[in-house]
């Protein structure tokens, strides 16, 4: 023994030491060869290795930047697009905030490392890669809010059309907007490798989206257009086709919602016409005054039976809207406006309006002027009603006898079938203005006449201006017109119901004629005058109070001197 060991113990302790020794020494030379190849894999770019579609494999480290910043220089220093659908956006990537760090992007290729994971990417090669960029934000948004106004959409907003009874709706298409921090995230990943990029969009939605339009043309529009509607109404019957009952459909958008609604006055009327057509029912006929021989005579009115209104809305809306479509319907009888009853009751008692203007005898004018106030004489106006000059009189044209007479146009006197006839309008108005009725519509001549009252007449034309009063007397009015050889009277026999007085006040506004000279050999000479503009008020008493007032402006054109030069 040695020690207290036994003598076999100490040999087999060198061995060991020599074993540990040799191990040692074969760990130490692998850690160097595989720092060593480390340290020459990390020299270099790996094989087959792209940066932004740059071939940089095997390259050094300076090879490398120098080959992407050329590969990708009009990229760098262009200008980058940004799509969304056919719309586009350029922006400088450099006041986008845009930098692509070209050696920060090699330098990760590159350098020394011991991750075995990293080596054997680096024996493996054929990696591809973009390059680095970074982005700032502030330039970023700044540029950004330009290119998200550029590359908007707006959506369209889609409309429902029953137009001819078919289904013609427009449907609503969706817009987009730029998503602006997921567009970010693209333009990292894509540029400078590309100069284009489309944009992350998000859709935008009209108030009524799509959706909302197939489930109305599901629920409602198919229906409503799936055929005719069959209207009975006793042993009758008639049918309503699509397209002549959808001029009462309306449908209108409600936030999000599209909601329909029949117009029940729309309905009614094309019901009942076309009940009329089919001989079902008959409308009522008003009573009718005529005067002859010093008497009144009274037409009696004649009810009619029409289809109940109530029932065309509650039945033939129903019909339109289900698949059910049949509607029985069923008659009630229509008083006419004006009864037998209202028209005796209302029969002239006195004369409550007359007026007369006056004229030189023998003009051609004056067989216009006669000619139109036998037409009027004899008009009858119930109350309430409206008179329209023009309806009465119809077209002045020489087969009717009217013949040419000087008349004003733009401010001159030409030759004119019905000239004239103007005086008869103004001697109308002035019964209208006096009797208290309602003036509607007229229009005093452009240039003023002495034969008139100030501000007080009405002009005529066929085409463009008419003379309308709305009798708002108690009772109907006789219209009585009638001519001498040298004036016109009109007179309106009725209830009276208000004393009328009238005033005019000061001519103000004038304006001074001019000297105009005319080589048309048709040319009528006329003397000048100034435009003035004047204000006339009537005053409406009864019992002797004053129950209100109307005041009407009239604004008068200078009249022209017309010098005629070409005779």
């Amino acid at each position: 023994m040695t020690d207290g060991y036994p003598e076999e113990v100490a040999p087999r302790s060198s061995r060991g030491r020599r074993v540990a020794i040799w191990g040692g020494g074969a760990l130490l030379a692998l850690l160097a060869a595989y720092g060593g190849v480390a340290w020459w894999l990390g020299d270099s770019v790996p094989r087959d290795t792209t940066v932004s579609g740059v071939a940089v494999g095997g390259m050094s480290r300076d090879e490398a930047i120098t080959a992407i910043e050329t590969g990708l220089r009009d990229h760098l220093r262009g200008q980058l697009t940004l799509t969304a659908g056919a719309k586009q956006a350029t922006v400088d990537p450099a006041t986008a905030g845009l930098t692509a760090d070209v050696p920060g992007t090699v330098d990760s290729l590159l350098g020394f490392t011991l991750d075995p994971r990293v080596l054997w990417a680096r024996v493996g090669g054929g990696a591809t890669r973009g390059v680095q960029v970074s982005v700032a934000d502030t330039a970023y948004a700044k540029a950004m809010e330009g290119v998200a106004t550029t590359l908007r959409t707006e959506p369209k907003e889609g409309a429902v059309s029953f137009a001819g009874g078919l289904d013609k709706t427009v449907m609503p298409v969706d817009g987009v907007e730029v998503d602006v921090a997921a567009t970010r995230k693209a333009i990292e990943g894509a540029w400078p490798a590309a100069a284009i990029v489309p944009a992350v969009v998000r859709p935008l939605e009209p108030t009524v989206p799509i959706a909302e339009f197939e489930r109305f043309r599901t629920e409602f529009s198919s229906v409503v257009l799936s055929g005719p509607v069959t209207v009975k109404a006793g042993d009758k019957s008639f049918q309503l086709t699509p397209a002549q009952f959808v001029p009462a459909v309306t449908v209108k958008a409600q936030g999000a919602s599209l909601v329909s609604s029949i117009d029940s006055a729309k309905l009614v009327g094309i019901v009942q016409a076309e009940a009329a057509k089919a001989g079902i029912g008959a409308q009522p006929k008003d009573a009718i005054v005529t005067y002859s021989g010093g008497k009144f005579t009274v037409t009696p009115s004649v009810d009619g039976a029409i289809l109940d209104p109530k029932v065309i809305t509650d039945k033939v809306t129903s019909a339109i809207t289900s698949a059910s479509r049949t509607a029985e319907v069923t008659t009630t009888t229509q008083k006419p406006t004006f009864t037998t009853e209202i028209a005796r009751a209302t029969l002239p008692k006195e004369v409550i309006s007359s007026f007369t203007t006056n004229f030189k005898p023998g003009q051609p004018r004056v067989t216009n002027i006669a000619l139109g106030a036998r037409r009027l004489n004899g008009a009858y106006v119930p109350p309430g009603g409206t008179f329209s000059l023009n309806k009465w009189l119809g077209q002045r044209t020489p087969d009717k006898g009217y013949v040419k007479a000087p008349g004003i146009n733009a401010g001159r006197i030409e030759m004119t079938y019905g000239g004239g006839i103007s005086q008869l309008s103004t001697t109308l108005f002035n019964a209208s203005w006096f009797s208290g009725v309602k003036l509607v519509d007229w229009r005093a001549h452009s240039l003023y006449i002495t034969r008139y009252p100030e501000g007080r007449e009405a002009t005529l034309d066929w085409w463009t201006i008419d003379n309308v009063f709305t009798n708002t007397t108690k009772g109907g009015i006789l219209i009585q017109a009638s001519t001498t050889s040298t004036s016109v009277t009109v007179t309106f026999r009725g209830i009276k119901t208000w004393n009328i007085s009238t005033f005019k006040g000061p001519r103000f506004n004038v304006v001074s004629p001019r000297r105009v000279e005319i080589t048309d050999p048709e040319c009528i000479p006329q003397d000048p005058s100034s435009g003035f503009t004047v204000v006339n008020t009537r005053v409406f008493t009864q019992g002797g109070k004053e129950v209100k007032r109307e005041s009407i402006t009239t604004r008068y054109d200078a009249t022209n001197e017309i010098v005629c030069t070409g005779r």
